[in-house]
């Protein structure tokens, strides 16, 4: 994957970035902040700067230049979120994280609308796009708490499903576990002997 540039005008780039900052504030005046990450509902992001913590295979190569391809490795890294986009503004709504793989907390930002690459950012656009979705999927009904109190509730939850998936994944059964931290021994058979550890 070769490395992407913003747009190589300096004008139009800090234009469109003033811009991004205008709609993100609107966006927040107008449609709210998530009541337990106080994060915002929706925002306007560059597809290029978004990474994300994600679990999976991994190629790892011996150069930068990836030309010299040594295995394949399981684990989280930062990766690109919009791999697949280049050079594009992406209007995003903060929902409930359902994707295991996913490794950035209880609420996520998911794309609604990528703008086609060299088309400027429009605060009308994005706006038709927000109210469409809400039309659909009103904001009180995508899992989002109304209270701190569920928000805190909510929290707990995610936090002890997170934990009991993590310790899952990596050591599946309790044996495995006493095995891995020696706290048990495994003991051979031996026909006709008592097999008692001491």
């Amino acid at each position: 994957m070769g490395v992407k540039t913003h747009p190589t005008n300096f004008m139009e780039n800090l234009s469109d970035s003033f811009e991004a900052f205008t709609i993100n504030d609107r966006l927040i005046e107008n449609y709210g902040r998530h009541i337990g990450t106080n994060k915002a509902k929706f925002r306007v992001v560059h597809s290029d700067d978004q990474i994300e913590k994600r679990f999976g295979e991994f190629d790892i190569y011996a150069d930068a230049d990836e030309e010299i391809w040594l295995r394949k490795e399981m684990g989280i890294r930062e990766v690109p979120k919009y791999g697949w986009l280049d050079n594009q503004w992406v209007v995003e709504k903060l929902l409930p994280n359902d994707r295991p793989e996913v490794f950035e907390g209880d609420f996520i930002y998911e794309p609604l609308l990528a703008f086609p690459s060299g088309l400027p950012l429009n605060w009308d656009a994005v706006e038709i796009v927000v109210k469409k979705i809400l039309e659909v999927l009103p904001i009180e009904t995508v899992g989002l708490p109304k209270t701190l109190e569920e928000a805190e509730y909510q929290k707990k939850l995610s936090d002890a499903k997170e934990k009991a998936r993590i310790l899952n994944m990596l050591d599946n059964t309790t044996t495995m576990s006493a095995l891995h931290d020696k706290s048990a021994v495994v003991v051979p058979e031996v026909k006709g002997e008592d097999n008692v550890v001491h």
